[in-house]
């Protein structure tokens, strides 16, 4: 391919991205001005019925993400306690076990952070996906790849510098239990990943049976706006996520 041509291309491409980014600019700041928020579950919790006497909840609430001062445990006490039930210390005295990780909290693409919610409860958090570009997509030559590739990160950074859609996600790994009925007998399984020095590993699997019934879900809670920043982000997430959770109750 000529140099001509090479050219050519790249500033068909250059401008093409300068025109569709231009109206994808002004469309975003006008339609994406006001926060979106979204709680969701993987999996519907259903909490047997019990007497008044029995309103008694365990919380335990964990952080295992990057944001170690997103803390959620005493909202969450408060959120249940409005609904009628006293929260203990003491595991042996509640009738109800609720227990909880918030595995990430963080900026993430809406794709990413679906297919993390998709696989449920205790699957591995993938904070990063890789993209594929736009030469790739137009099946071009390694030299011309890197021509278009370079107009249009040129482009999108000129046509987009004051305006992103932001999102962010907390994802949060719940597990609520309850005594089983009288006569019912409740199997456990586990399954768990031991790593063996590099690129090794097996894999160990059990089974026991428990007087408790256990309910597992993953919780998606997620906040985008235009120009969105952490600080803005975190409050309502907070919000939302205690809400869903004590919402159980």
């Amino acid at each position: 391919m000529s140099s001509l041509s090479r050219f050519a291309r790249c500033s068909f491409a250059f401008l093409s991205l300068s025109l569709l980014g231009g109206c994808a600019a002004i469309y975003l700041a006008i339609t994406g001005s006001d926060l979106e928020l979204e709680t969701r579950l993987s999996e519907t919790v259903f909490l047997d019925p019990v007497a008044p006497e029995k309103r008694i909840v365990y919380v335990s609430v964990k952080n295992s993400s990057a944001q170690r001062g997103f803390n959620i445990e005493r909202q969450v006490k408060s959120g249940i306690a409005a609904k009628g039930y006293r929260i203990t210390d003491n595991p042996e005295e509640a009738y109800y076990w609720l227990q909880c990780n918030v595995r990430f909290v963080g900026e993430t693409s809406q794709n990413a952070a679906e297919a993390v919610f998709e696989e449920g409860f205790g699957s591995p958090i993938v904070t990063g996906i890789l993209a594929g570009t736009l030469a790739d997509a137009l099946d071009a030559s390694d030299e011309t790849s890197l021509i278009i590739g370079t107009a249009v990160a040129i482009g999108a950074a000129l046509v987009d510098w004051s305006v992103e859609d932001a999102r962010f996600s907390v994802i949060t790994d719940l597990q609520i239990s309850e005594p089983a009925a009288k006569g019912e007998t409740v199997s456990v399984r586990s399954r768990r990943v031991v790593r063996q020095g590099e690129g090794g590993g097996e894999i160990e699997r059990g089974r026991r049976k428990s007087d408790r019934k256990r309910y597992r879900t993953r919780i998606l809670s997620s906040a985008h706006r235009v120009n969105l920043t952490m600080e803005e982000a975190l409050p309502p997430l907070k919000e939302n996520l205690v809400s869903a959770i004590s919402g159980i109750f």
